[in-house]
């Protein structure tokens, strides 16, 4: 099997994926916005929210800044840096965890209720059609 068509055409096929979402997440009521480039967020979620879970993220940009900072591929471009990173920051997993768990630790982060909260106030009521 060859997937170079498949991944030459990865940012087209994400960005079907993408509308295709947003499109469900508008039928079941919830407002979007639009951030660029094909990405949006639910409206509610709190910037503040996403940036707290976003763990992996954070991790992939500290041992970015570390490589850049101590010079550490002198003739690589950023992509090539932060694809380094990617695989360099991620981490074993932890069989330890299990969904109990995560959620309490999310639970403790930011209360799922607030979330909801936020989250319905810009829900609109779902339209029915005859």
């Amino acid at each position: 099997m060859y997937f170079d068509q498949l991944y030459k055409q990865q940012k087209l096929i994400a960005g079907i994926y993408l509308s295709d979402l947003a499109k469900n997440v508008k039928e079941l009521g919830y407002e979007i916005e639009f951030q660029g480039n094909g990405k949006w967020e639910i409206a509610g979620v709190e910037k503040e929210w996403i940036y707290n879970f976003s763990k992996r993220s954070k991790a992939i940009d500290k041992v970015e800044q570390d490589f850049k900072r101590k010079d550490a591929f002198q003739n690589a471009n950023d992509l090539t840096i932060r694809n380094i990173a990617v695989l360099k920051s991620r981490a074993k997993k932890d069989s330890s965890q299990n969904e109990k768990k995560l959620k309490e630790q999310w639970e403790k982060e930011v209360p799922a209720d607030i979330i909801i909260k936020s989250v319905e106030q810009g829900k609109k009521a779902p339209s029915i059609e005859k």
